[in-house]
């Protein structure tokens, strides 16, 4: 069947702009056509029966620039000759299949390969310089295998990555060299492995990071030194762990930081040095820890902190709020263990327009308890 393009396989919908979907339900392949159009481009041959790749001719096609041939298919082995003469290739997903390993040289020659997803497949390891041909690779998707160690040198060559999604998998630790040579990586995804160790340094020369997921792991601690040099990141996610404390100075260098995730923890307490360094922070969540009693000061060198959630806490005394900056446009202590809110607690956040105070043990509100919040919109 063929749409604008002529020496279209029967099985095939094949255009004139390179396109070609071998996609049809009815007609399900176990191999990749051999008489595939010259000029296809984007090359699509998902949910078939492609148990293997041997019968890709990339110099049959010379123009093949994205190969979609492997989402949701029953591949079970790569041969490091399938992608022989395939250096135009641009993206190679290989999604939803049912590779155990990946072998040295597989991706070799694939110099012009900037995006491939090999996640949800049945990966137990990832072999030293596996990836190492691969110097414009910028999008690297393994999240979803089954993953329980990365070997210092498995991303080696993988100068240009800028996303690299590992979560899903059954990482218990990550090395301080694990991700050294990573050195323009933009968002590292790790969430929801095993980790219970990270090693002091494992980040440091991640210069240019933004994103870093955490959350959904088994964390009971951070060192301080986990994140240092890192001044570009905006986004740190460690909700759903099991962190009791953070030292002082843990978030030093984190001074680009915007949103900062600890929810669903086991903080007891948080101190004056807790947040020490976090100048840029205007999103802070600590929902669903143990804490109790907040020293005050805690939240005053936050200057630019506009969002603080700390509901489902057992938060008892208020008194930290008088040191709470005036930036604040959002307070949120929803159930939580307030019995007492004296007079003049909320005099100094005069841009507030959110505060939630519900579910508490509040048994009386003074008149002039809110008087001095002249912005406020919801209480």
């Amino acid at each position: 069947m063929w749409g604008y393009s002529l020496c279209c396989p029967s099985s095939c919908t094949c255009y004139s702009n390179g396109i070609v979907y071998c996609t049809n339900p009815e007609q399900m392949l176990d191999s990749i056509p051999n008489d595939l159009p010259s000029n296809t481009k984007y090359l699509h041959i998902n949910n078939q029966l492609l148990q293997n790749l041997s019968s890709l001719n990339c110099n049959q096609l010379p123009n093949l620039n994205i190969c979609k041939n492997a989402y949701n298919n029953r591949i079970e082995v790569i041969e490091y000759t399938d992608f022989l003469g395939c250096s135009l290739l641009n993206t190679l997903i290989i999604s939803n299949n049912l590779l155990p390993e990946i072998m040295n040289g597989t991706f070799d020659g694939l110099t012009s390969l900037q995006t491939l997803q090999i996640n949800n497949n049945l990966l137990t390891q990832l072999m030293n310089g596996i990836f190492i041909s691969l110097t414009s690779l910028q999008i690297l998707d393994i999240n979803n295998n089954l993953l329980t160690e990365i070997m210092n040198g498995t991303f080696f060559g993988l100068t240009s990555l800028q996303t690299l999604d590992l979560k899903n998998n059954f990482l218990t630790e990550i090395k301080n060299e694990t991700f050294n040579v990573l050195t323009a990586l933009v968002t590292l995804n790790l969430e929801n492995n095993e980790l219970s160790q990270i090693e002091i340094g494992a980040f440091a020369n991640l210069h240019f990071i933004q994103n870093l997921y955490l959350s959904k792991n088994k964390l009971q601690q951070i060192e301080s030194g986990t994140f240092v040099n890192l001044q570009a990141l905006r986004y740190l996610y460690l909700h759903n762990n099991y962190l009791t404390e953070i030292n002082s100075g843990t978030f030093n260098d984190l001074f680009s930081l915007q949103v900062l995730d600890l929810n669903n923890n086991s903080l007891a307490t948080i101190t004056n040095g807790t947040f020490d360094g976090l100048s840029s922070l205007h999103t802070l969540y600590i929902s669903d820890n143990q804490l109790e009693n907040i020293e005050n000061g805690t939240f005053e060198h936050l200057t630019g902190l506009q969002y603080l959630y700390l509901d489902q806490n057992m938060i008892y005394d208020v008194s930290f709020v008088d040191s709470l900056p005036s930036s604040l446009y959002v307070l949120s202590l929803n159930n939580n263990s307030i019995g007492n809110i004296p007079n003049g607690t909320f005099n100094g956040l005069t841009r507030l327009q959110n505060l939630s105070l519900n579910n508490n043990s509040i048994s009386e509100i003074q008149n002039e308890t809110f008087a001095e919040l002249t912005s406020l919109r919801e209480l």
